[in-house]
């Protein structure tokens, strides 16, 4: 009887540690979605959506990654999995000094 009443209360408690982080991304240029950018927090991973939109399993104290071609990593340590992150990433310019195009 022990067992299934401790059995029963860690089932019930269950959705209490698992929470889900949420948060939109965007261009820091021109505040424009970017879809399809990486997302990773702990062992969790996804891509945003069409809107720049993500949710992601969350566990305090684990570091949050946001990567996307053309754009600077984004690093932080999530305290609170309660919050809504807006995340502005900025866009790294690199420019070709020369090209040569040979046939």
């Amino acid at each position: 009887m022990k067992h299934l009443l401790l059995l029963c209360a860690w089932i019930c408690s269950t959705p209490l540690f698992s929470q889900t982080l949420k948060g939109k991304l965007f261009d820091s240029y021109n505040n424009e979605p970017l879809y399809g950018a990486s997302i990773s927090l702990g062992g969790s991973s996804t891509t945003t959506d069409n809107n720049g939109a993500f949710s992601i399993e969350c566990s305090k104290s684990s570091t949050l990654t946001v990567s996307f071609v053309g754009y600077k990593t984004f690093s932080q340590v999530i305290k609170n999995c309660d919050a809504f992150l807006n995340i502005a990433l900025i866009p790294v310019n690199k420019n070709l000094d020369e090209v040569d195009i040979t046939a």
